[in-house]
């Protein structure tokens, strides 16, 4: 809206972001099968920086294509997350997942009122540039996070 977007514009971009992250989680999810999951998340989190650093700046086109970047890289690891959830607690994997779940969800509702607030003050740009900062570190953290189990190797027969 502030850059003179009609709503259908800007609600068009923003849909375009949600999708993407949809369509990622399940891209995402396939290469934390084949991959380290800690490099799956790290990496998305590290690609999406650049996206939300630029996209203050982008019109037209190349702001639909920065939003769908920003939010494939971004929401594409909910489900490694979830799966990492599961793992720490595997007799209760449904309140794993729920608990994590409602966590991610919480946070992003806690996130979004911060961001409005802060942005508010100091401008919408400014603080996307801020939340690309805060990608970088934690795509870093992302690292620490448990590397994927590896199947145990059947028993030796007797």
């Amino acid at each position: 809206q502030d850059k003179g977007w009609s709503p259908a514009e800007y609600g068009a971009i923003t849909s375009s972001f949600w999708i993407a992250s949809g369509i990622m989680g399940v891209i995402f999810g396939n290469l934390a099968d084949h991959y380290d999951r800690r490099y799956v998340v790290g990496a998305s989190l590290l690609l999406a920086a650049p996206a939300f650093f630029l996209l203050p700046a982008a019109d037209g086109l190349a702001a639909f294509v920065i939003a769908i970047i920003a939010g494939g890289m971004t929401g594409g690891s909910h489900s490694i997350i979830v799966v990492l959830a599961q793992e720490l607690i595997p007799a209760a994997k449904g309140f794993a997942s729920g608990s994590i779940m409602g966590f991610i969800f919480g946070m992003g509702a806690l996130g979004s009122f911060l961001i409005g607030t802060v942005s508010d003050q100091i401008g919408l740009g400014t603080v996307f540039q801020i939340v690309a900062a805060l990608l970088i570190v934690a795509g870093g953290i992302a690292l620490a996070l448990p590397g994927n189990r590896q199947p145990e190797p059947p028993a030796a027969a007797d």
